[in-house]
């Protein structure tokens, strides 16, 4: 059996090597422009840290074998192209039911192999249906036959111990998955909102009463009411808060800003119910800006808040470049009209506060005048104030609202693409979301096709990735489609 075995290994045909496949690689690069708008669909294969093995075998699917590389971890099997660290698949090891040498049968898509040769070497790993790979089963095919029997070995020991360690997750890790649940589900959130605006209004009554008694007795009552009501109002955030520290303990609350401001908000208003004096004023205000926390339960709101917040940062420079030229009219606003017109430029503060009134939108320096008290023009103070005007009002600030702009609509967009990822890949289905019907939609969203700038991966296939790709594509200034 052993020389006959030699002899068919022999047989089984060799991997494509780098040359042979240049012309693919070469003909895909016409896509590189495209993929790189969609980066955010692209996720690496696990550290070298991480990596017990990392080796390449083949990968059995469009009716053939075809090489793929396979890095091997404690946690996954992760697939990628031979020289590529981008991650095409993986298999939790946690969800695997079988690994083993397949047996030929008539059901087994092996057995329709053009060549039985390439039967030999193979590992067949099967899924769970409720997992990540919906129940699909993988062949690989070692070099081999020690390399095939060390890789089911081993596959099998990873396996084993990955579900244990799986099974092994404490009594507090169950009921953090459960709280984490209940916390983020649309029924909580939709609720906690509703607490949120529902307090925001009774500061506005609050705010509207208080100012308008003249009588001290009845104010202090009113005032004296509604601190009950905050009372019991920062009792249900201060749970709300500790429901999330719960269910999002350790790093995934400690990162996230939302959590950090929920903390400073809860914080603040137990602080001013006599643990410190705060003054009244401060204490509404601190009951007022809750309402901020409502952005974190309404998705659009959060996406709105997250893109002005990355838009703001890259214009830094425009505000800059404002700060200096205001800067130096107000220092040559002290050197030309400081002795004549002290009230607005004496000093370089009293110059730089008149300059921002102007940007601000007033229309003039209130001390320098337009005309001299003979009625002719004044041109000095005339031609300062219009070249301010034309170089700040007119241009830096409109190029300051178009850098704000342009940033704008480009974080939008990222995260609107980012936000749309999970629902693109369709990979990872949830506990929750069961279903019979996930191998087969896995099947139907691959489309056949042996266009060379497509089929980057040598499938004769497209993958969801590759066709999402394809609708970017217009044909009129790409003749080669």
């Amino acid at each position: 059996q052993g020389p006959a075995m030699r002899r068919l290994s022999s047989l089984t045909p060799a991997w494509p090597t780098a040359a042979s496949s240049t012309g693919k690689r070469e003909s895909a690069d016409a896509t590189d422009d495209t993929k790189e708008d969609f980066k955010f669909l692209h996720r690496s294969i696990p550290s070298e840290d991480a990596r017990l093995e990392d080796l390449v075998i083949g990968l059995f699917f469009s009716g053939t074998f075809h090489p793929r590389r396979v890095v091997i971890t404690n946690e996954v099997i992760a697939f990628a192209m031979p020289d590529d660290d981008e991650l095409i698949d993986e298999i939790p090891l946690s969800e695997c039911l079988h690994i083993k040498i397949p047996e030929m049968k008539s059901d087994d898509p092996l057995d329709h192999l053009d060549d039985p040769n390439l039967y030999f070497h193979c590992i067949q790993i099967e899924t769970i249906a409720e997992g990540y790979n919906s129940g699909r089963t993988y062949y690989l095919k070692a070099e081999r036959e020690d390399l095939c029997h060390k890789l089911v070995k081993d596959l099998s020991r990873l396996s084993k111990a990955s579900r244990r360690r799986r099974e092994e997750l404490t009594r507090f890790q169950r009921s953090q998955e459960r709280i984490r649940k209940m916390y983020n589900s649309e029924f909580y959130q939709k609720v906690s909102a509703l607490i949120i605006i529902a307090n925001f209004a009774q500061s506005i009554v609050e705010a509207q009463l208080v100012g308008a008694r003249d009588d001290a007795d009845v104010r202090d009552g009113i005032e004296e009411l509604f601190t009950n009501v905050n009372m019991g109002v920062t009792l249900i955030f201060l749970v709300e808060l500790i429901v999330n520290a719960y269910g999002h303990w350790f790093k995934e609350f400690v990162n996230n800003p939302w959590s950090w401001l929920d903390v400073f908000v809860v914080s603040t208003s137990l602080l001013s119910f006599g643990m410190m004096k705060i003054p009244t004023s401060v204490i509404r205000f601190m009951r007022a800006i809750r309402i901020v926390r409502l952005f974190n339960r309404f998705t659009e709101l959060r996406k709105l808040i997250t893109a002005l917040t990355l838009s703001i940062l890259p214009m830094f420079n425009a505000f800059m470049i404002l700060l200096l030229i205001l800067s130096i009219y107000a220092i040559m606003g002290v050197s030309f009209f400081g002795r004549e017109y002290p009230d607005d430029f004496m000093v370089f503060d009293r110059a730089f506060i008149a300059l921002f009134r102007i940007t601000a939108g007033d229309t003039w320096v209130p001390s320098l005048p337009v005309l001299y008290d003979n009625g002719s023009l004044n041109w000095r103070g005339a031609s300062f104030v219009i070249s301010y005007i034309m170089v700040v009002n007119w241009i830096i600030l409109q190029v300051s609202v178009a850098v704000l702009l342009d940033n704008f609509i480009q974080a939008s967009h990222r995260i609107n693409e980012e936000s749309r990822l999970p629902n693109l890949a369709g990979l990872r289905v949830k506990n929750e979301d069961k279903s019979p019907l996930a191998p087969l939609i896995a099947r139907l969203v691959r489309f056949d096709t042996d266009h060379p700038n497509l089929d980057t991966d040598s499938s004769q296939g497209l993958s969801w990735q590759a066709r999402f790709v394809e609708t970017s594509y217009h044909p009129i200034s790409d003749p080669g489609l």
